[in-house]
């Protein structure tokens, strides 16, 4: 059994979200469209790697009337609910060293909406924002023309929560089906996890797994050490810990964007531009 395809006056336009990290773009509406033989939509051709506060990763989500999931077994598979968000708070890291004091946690938030999203879109973003660090003050001696540190007062502290949340648009539900990637694979059809809210919760999982297998960057400096050294430790450590939060944004794009019915292979179709 083929999934069942909506009438045309129950169709909500296809939007494409898929908008730079931390910068949401306005997206692009489609004209109503009929669904292929494949379940997708048939449509007519037409992140900034911003602050390391936020990086977003956004799903689209084609509202039908189907409660179906693609055949198994010749067998139409019911859509199974998605799953539901649960607001937690957990430790990433804690270290106290002498010369550490690390206390990194990662809080699921609710999910919201978000009235400046398009109205059938939904996100699923993280935010390093309320993350503080401070470098240890020194003490140095000019030694054979260089300046070399004889005291650090104080610790390397790296510490507060990073948060995780899905928001969705104004007309968009967990119970829509996503678009692409996660809920389009084979396995997902099959299990009828063919939601927006299982998509985004598998956004969602990424980043918790990231953060839990995936060392964090930290600073290491010392006496010993040249003024030049322990600056450019500082740059070192800067540059490191930007790469983390986007490879955690990457990780996350690859594992539940780039499989099954593609992100990429969606906007080559011109059905996510």
């Amino acid at each position: 059994m083929g999934k069942s395809a909506p009438e045309k006056s129950d169709v909500t336009p296809a939007i494409d979200i898929d908008a730079p990290a931390s910068e949401p773009g306005p997206g692009y509406f489609r004209q109503p469209y009929s669904l292929t033989e494949d379940g997708l939509p048939s449509l007519s051709p037409g992140q900034r790697k911003g602050p390391a506060a936020e990086l977003l990763v956004v799903a689209q989500v084609v509202v039908t009337q189907a409660n179906t999931a693609a055949p198994a077994g010749g067998q139409a598979v019911k859509a199974k609910a998605p799953p539901k968000t649960n607001a937690t708070t957990s430790p990433v890291k804690t270290e106290t060293t002498a010369d550490k004091d690390i206390d990194l946690k990662v809080q699921v938030v609710a999910d919201g909406t978000d009235s400046s999203l398009n109205a059938n879109a939904a996100k699923t973003s993280y935010s390093f924002t309320a993350i503080k660090w401070n470098a240890p003050s020194y003490e140095y001696q000019q030694q054979g023309g260089k300046k070399v540190i004889t005291k650090l007062t104080g610790k390397f502290t790296l510490k507060g929560t990073i948060t995780v949340q899905t928001k969705y648009g104004t007309k968009a539900k967990a119970t829509d089906k996503s678009l692409y990637g996660r809920g389009t694979t084979k396995a997902d059809k099959t299990s009828g996890n063919v939601s927006l809210g299982f998509h985004e919760n598998c956004h969602q999982q990424d980043f918790l797994n990231y953060l839990k297998n995936t060392a964090i960057p930290t600073l290491n400096v010392k006496v010993g050490m040249s003024v030049d050294e322990f600056n450019k430790a500082i740059e070192q450590f800067k540059t490191a810990f930007q790469k983390y939060q986007d490879d955690m944004d990457t990780t996350s794009k690859t594992a539940t964007d780039e499989v099954g019915y593609k992100l990429s292979k969606c906007k080559a179709d011109g059905k996510c531009t």
